[in-house]
């Protein structure tokens, strides 16, 4: 199987929930992710349930996102998991309050 490599844009809602929309190199399109906060600290921090539709499945996952370290501007770090394996990485940044970014198959 080969790597997926792709790129997201995502908002925080009022109620601190993620809306945003992805694509990679394998769509026609751009299309829609949602999460809901588990766990949550400041701004996007924290740990999600997100949902996705790709290629009319509908695909759940655990994200965490965490701050990478060592970094002179603040860069975060965000993993897609199973529950088993994690599946996909990936790393963005702020621009006007949106965190925008790529991510890869692990």
């Amino acid at each position: 199987m080969s790597k997926i490599v792709g790129h997201f844009y995502f908002k925080l809602t009022a109620n601190g929930n993620i809306i945003g929309e992805y694509s990679h190199h394998g769509m026609k399109t751009v299309t829609i992710e949602s999460a809901n906060w588990k766990t949550k600290t400041i701004g996007f921090f924290g740990t999600y349930d997100t949902i996705w539709i790709e290629n009319g499945n509908l695909m759940n996952m655990t994200l965490e996102i965490a701050d990478v370290k060592n970094t002179q501007i603040p860069i975060y770090l965000l993993v897609w998991n199973d529950g088993t394996n994690d599946i996909y990485k990936g790393e963005g940044f702020i621009v006007d309050g949106m965190l925008i970014g790529s991510y890869i198959s692990v």
